[in-house]
């Protein structure tokens, strides 16, 4: 079921409070918290946002909100703009954190991604992304020629900071905002979410895929404009390659579960993300929830 016009207001934190919470937290416990934090809501975002990309041809651009949740606290906002046609398709992410999570990061995404059709499925052709992580802005710009990437801007770049990835593991990757829209793609044309792809975002290798978990219904909730039966699709992420130099190496390679679940808003609409959770390293299971969409 489709609630029209319900939009829902952050956490409001006040200093005082926001302080004793701070102090209760150690730092170590928070840089983890910001660097899986910003990882995990930008995956799920991601995902998100690619899997609405699958939206029949001539879809008109449309903005779709999310509210991201951890431990029944808002953790951060995302909008999404997608814009597809018969033969090309533009995408646009952003997120910022909120609340309690703002107070440990201030961390914010941008990315874009714009592609051709072939066969029914996306192709990139460039791929942008900004990222402020603990107030450092990090910058990747990259086309794509016979379905190979070429970093075109890497700020700051890899060298001293973490592993390099080489030209032939990069061979033949999707950027991950294309990998996901893939999965949407096949939801779209057969009912299933089965997928599996290598992704490179200019910094990491990751072996993506993704498996179709049934049919469920959603409760209703006051998070959300969506209750009813909904595609479960359950994922795993692991990075492969691009590991930092000084970071926790078998953590780092340890396999991300989340899952998303895809509806129709109304009876002859496309399969959009209504619903999400993933697992974060810091804060455990994070919750996102479908909160508004702009035509």
């Amino acid at each position: 079921m489709f609630h029209h016009g319900r939009k829902w207001p952050g956490l409001a934190v006040s200093g005082r409070r926001r302080k004793m919470m701070e102090d209760n937290v150690p730092r170590r416990r928070r840089l983890l918290y910001d660097r899986s934090m910003t990882a995990t809501i930008g995956r799920l975002l991601i995902i998100a946002g690619l899997i609405a990309c699958v939206i029949a041809t001539g879809a008109r651009a449309a903005d779709m909100h999310f509210s991201l949740y951890s431990l029944g606290v808002p953790v951060a906002e995302s909008t999404m703009t997608v814009d597809i046609g018969p033969n090309g398709f533009r995408m646009g992410l952003s997120y910022h954190t909120t609340g309690v999570a703002r107070m440990f990061s201030g961390d914010k995404l941008q990315e874009t991604v714009t592609g051709h059709i072939l066969n029914g499925m996306p192709e990139p052709e460039s791929f942008r992304s900004f990222v402020t992580l603990h107030g450092k802005d990090r910058t990747v710009s990259m086309t794509y020629r016979g379905g190979d990437p070429t970093i075109t801007v890497l700020d700051p770049p890899n060298a001293g900071e973490r592993e390099e990835v080489s030209a032939t593991q990069t061979a033949k990757t999707l950027d991950p905002l294309t990998a996901l829209a893939s999965i949407l793609a096949m939801a779209a044309r057969t009912g299933s979410c089965e997928f599996s792809r290598h992704t490179f975002d200019g910094r990491r290798l990751e072996f993506f895929y993704a498996r179709t978990g049934g049919e469920e219904d959603l409760p209703a909730t006051g998070r959300s404009i969506f209750s009813g039966k909904a595609l479960r699709c359950d994922y795993v992420a692991r990075t492969e390659a691009g590991f930092l130099l000084n970071g926790d190496r078998p953590e780092d390679s340890r396999p991300r579960q989340g899952t998303i679940w895809l509806a129709h808003l109304t009876p002859k609409g496309p399969l959009v993300p209504v619903h999400g959770e993933v697992d974060t390293r810091f804060l455990g299971r994070a919750t996102m929830y479908l909160t508004s969409v702009d035509p």
